[in-house]
Parts: structure tokens; C-alpha cells; sequence
């Protein structure tokens, strides 16, 4: 009886044995396929970031709803918002619109300085510039 289950574990080794060699390279393959998303994700991101790519909505957002709401307050006819992300800092252009039709070095500052607090309360690590254009 023992020869006989001896002789059909052989016989089951021989048939699928070859396989066990390549157990290893197979699991490999297999996980990496499972798990390629992530790094080409991360990837595609960083690839996007350093082409200067326009932020996902999700950056944007926080700042035009905080932004935006201050242009009557700040004395414009249109304010309109530019943003750009590279790595962890966040490139906020404002395009600015005075109402009038002179407007004082120091009030430039001020408005610099309203709108530069203002966006570091979405993000600390935004740098804010400010441009004047009549549109």
C-alpha cells in the first residue's frame, strides 16, 4: 500500500514538477501586474508637474473660493486666478482689475500682501504675485 502511494506521488511530481522552478518568476509577474498602477500614477503626476501642467481641480478650487468672493471688497471690475504647482509649492497669479483708474504704490502692496494671506490660508506654501491689467 505505501509503494503505491510512493509511486502516484512520483508520478504527480514528474507531471506538474517542471512548474516549480518557475513558481517564483510567475508570482513576480503576477504581483507586479497587480501593483503597476500606483507607480504609474505617481509617475504620470510627476511628469505633469514638471511640464508645468495646469493643478487638478482640487488644488484650484480652495483658492477660487477664497479668492474670488474678495473682489468687490478689494475695489476690481475683474479679478481672474492662474495657478501652477511644482512639487510642493503652489504658483498663484492673480490678474487684477482696478475699478479705478489711478492706484497708489501702497495700495498695490496692501492688495499683495490681503491676497497673499488669503491664499496661504488654503495652502502655507504658495507664492502669490499680483498683476495689474485692464482688460
Amino acid at each position: 500500500m505505501s509503494s503505491r502511494i510512493l509511486v502516484e506521488e512520483k508520478a504527480l511530481k514528474r507531471s506538474i514538477g517542471w512548474l516549480d522552478r518557475y513558481v517564483d518568476q510567475i508570482l513576480v509577474t503576477i504581483f507586479s501586474l497587480l501593483f503597476i498602477k500606483d507607480p504609474l500614477v505617481f509617475m504620470k503626476n510627476g511628469l505633469s508637474e514638471l511640464l508645468l501642467a495646469a493643478p487638478q481641480d482640487a488644488f484650484t478650487q480652495p483658492y477660487e473660493k477664497k479668492l474670488l468672493p474678495l473682489k468687490d471688497e478689494l475695489g476690481a471690475r475683474n479679478m481672474a486666478l492662474e495657478t501652477m504647482k511644482t512639487g510642493r509649492r503652489m504658483w498663484l497669479t492673480v490678474i487684477f482689475d482696478p475699478a479705478k483708474d489711478t492706484i497708489h504704490m501702497d495700495e498695490i502692496t496692501q492688495l499683495k500682501e490681503r491676497l497673499s494671506a488669503a491664499a496661504k490660508e488654503v495652502y502655507e506654501n504658495t507664492w502669490t504675485e499680483v498683476l495689474l491689467e485692464r482688460t
